[in-house]
């Protein structure tokens, strides 16, 4: 994933962030049902980390708060698609910034 500029338009200091994600089912039966909707999940969390700024991810809390908005637009897809959220939490196993 690309950054995006910063707020006044200046190049931002990194150019790439590679993340991968683990995310905790709410049930073994769920698990499944996820698997299916796999590719919406990852599209949603690659629109969502395609907007973010050097600036704010830089800092642990911008990290955080992006773990948790990650966390809300998969169980947004989830609840769209198998009308239950589906996750109840997410980890960031790798996160770089280059």
């Amino acid at each position: 994933m690309n950054f995006q500029p910063g707020a006044s338009g200046e190049k931002p200091k990194a150019k790439f962030l590679s993340v991968e994600i683990e995310a905790v089912p709410s049930s073994a039966e769920l698990a499944e049902k996820i698997k299916t909707h796999m590719p919406a999940i990852r599209n949603a969390v690659i629109l969502h980390l395609s907007r973010q700024t050097y600036e704010t991810l830089i800092t642990p809390e911008g990290k955080e708060a992006l773990r948790h908005d990650v966390l809300l637009e998969i169980q947004k897809v989830l609840k769209k698609t198998i009308r239950k959220k589906g996750v109840r939490e997410i980890y960031f196993t790798s996160f770089v910034m280059q």
